[in-house]
């Protein structure tokens, strides 16, 4: 660990990242439940399909999650206007809820992937300072240094 940085294995703080797969995979699972047992409207396994792909892609791709869960909360809302139904309305809404938490979460993971990269570009020694310019005629060895630290050239 540098610099108060994550080890490089840890992307983003897991914490909203396990909260996400939790509540997408246990909605999904009463949604399928719902949709088996005939309480649930006809668009109950659909729902149920993207919360389980959000919840499933959480850790790699959590873009991915954002948009299934965008989508199950579009689908399941945009069903509710045509139809009545107050357990598809709470679909649309805990839908909402989770994709937000997800792209939360998507926001840190990035964060702190560009934190790192910065932090891994700054540690590094980009340009050398204690190597001689390059010589043309390959007698590097030979030559001295062009200027010293007070801007003096050498004497010739």
């Amino acid at each position: 660990m540098r610099r108060g940085l994550p080890d490089e294995g840890v992307r983003g703080t897991p914490d909203m990242r396990i909260a996400v797969t939790i509540a997408a995979g246990s909605f999904a699972l009463a949604i399928s439940v719902q949709t088996w047992t005939g309480h649930a409207g006809a668009l109950g396994w659909l729902i149920a399909f993207l919360y389980l792909m959000g919840a499933l892609v959480t850790y790699r791709r959590p873009g991915w999650t954002v948009a299934a869960l965008g989508l199950a909360a579009v689908a399941s809302l945009g069903y509710v206007v045509g139809h009545r139904g107050e357990v598809d309305t709470l679909w649309g809404i805990a839908a909402s809820i989770i994709c937000a938490m997800s792209a939360i979460a998507w926001r840190e993971q990035q964060r702190t992937v560009r934190r790192q990269l910065v932090h891994r570009l700054i540690d590094e020694e980009l340009v050398p300072f204690d190597v001689l310019p390059p010589s043309r005629s390959g007698n590097a060895h030979l030559q001295e240094p062009t200027g010293s630290a007070r801007g003096t050239t050498p004497r010739q």
